[in-house]
């Protein structure tokens, strides 16, 4: 029962001693929600005002995007969640202030550029050979935004498990 006893009081210790109990390389990002930075609180904005506006009745988009992913999410991105939430919103603040699009994709996106992805929204009219791809093939946040956004219009998708799980997406529709 002694040795029984000492091994859980070592084992006690020793999580004690460690500042995440004891459970290491955990790919849990941290809690970024009580930001103040005030372009932050613009991208948060903008993601929930674009996430409630309806879809465009159309069959076809266009759109051109920049990933800003975090490590853990399988890109090569080494940045925290919290560097990437800001990297994110000043490239939101960029685009909005008249900075170039293209030019912000090829500085600073965690996919390949130029970025372009053409959707359809029926599975039968894709032809990935000309990369056009079916919506729902895609990762959700591109839809979700693409559809919303009137041509030449900038969105974004926040980091989301679900719909968005590489990172944010700013989205600027071309078609």
């Amino acid at each position: 029962m002694t040795r029984v006893a000492f091994t859980l009081s070592l084992c006690a210790l020793l999580l004690a001693g460690c500042p995440d109990g004891g459970i290491q390389n955990r790919a849990v990002p941290a809690n970024t929600e009580g930001s103040k930075d005030p372009q932050i609180l613009a991208l948060r904005k903008a993601a929930s005002e674009l996430a409630n506006k309806p879809e465009e009745d159309v069959s076809f988009v266009e759109v051109q995007h920049i990933l800003i992913s975090f490590e853990g999410r399988g890109t090569p991105a080494k940045r925290s969640k919290e560097e990437a939430e800001k990297l994110a919103a000043g490239i939101l603040a960029k685009i909005q202030g008249g900075t170039e699009f293209d030019a912000l994709v090829k500085e600073n996106t965690d996919d390949q550029w130029p970025g372009i992805y053409g959707m359809v929204s029926e599975k039968s009219k894709m032809n990935q050979a000309n990369n056009i791809h079916w919506r729902k093939g895609m990762v959700p946040a591109f839809g979700n935004v693409g559809w919303r956004l009137k041509v030449g219009e900038v969105g974004v998708a926040a980091f989301d498990l679900d719909n968005s799980p590489f990172g944010w997406h700013i989205v600027k529709r071309l078609k």
